[in-house]
């Protein structure tokens, strides 16, 4: 269920960096946005959290920044690894093609609307809620 919107944000920025003639690594790319995004939204999940349960917004973290970096690389080849293997090798983005084919202009027009309203709010909200938080 929490998978479709999810495939449906890795294809739209990968079917646009397919376009892009100058772009050499379009899955790397896509996948590395994807991160992000999910990175933004686990990030105002807990700010939430912990907003509403009376703690910092955000918890110091352990180890260093040399373990924290190892920690985010490792994040970052294992979800590109997965998103390739389950959504582009082996017929997968021709699978995300027939899936999410624009097959009715209203629905498309929604798909876009909601596809940059995720992206706006994703990278917004944890900014807003770090700027606009009672403390």
């Amino acid at each position: 269920m929490l998978l479709r919107p999810l495939r449906y944000v890795f294809f739209r920025i990968l079917s646009w960096k397919l376009r892009d003639p100058r772009e050499s690594t379009p899955v790397v790319v896509a996948s590395l946005s994807t991160i992000i995004l999910l990175f933004f939204n686990l990030m105002a999940f807990t700010m939430l959290v912990n907003g509403f349960t009376g703690h910092p917004l955000l918890p110091p973290l352990r180890g260093g920044r040399g373990a924290q970096s190892a920690l985010l690389a490792f994040c970052c080849i294992v979800g590109y690894s997965a998103m390739r293997t389950a959504w582009v090798q082996n017929g997968g983005y021709f699978l995300l093609q027939r899936e999410f084919h624009p097959g009715d202009s209203r629905l498309e027009r929604r798909r876009t609307v909601l596809f940059w309203s995720y992206i706006a709010l994703s990278v917004a909200l944890p900014f807003l809620l770090s700027i606009c938080w009672r403390r």
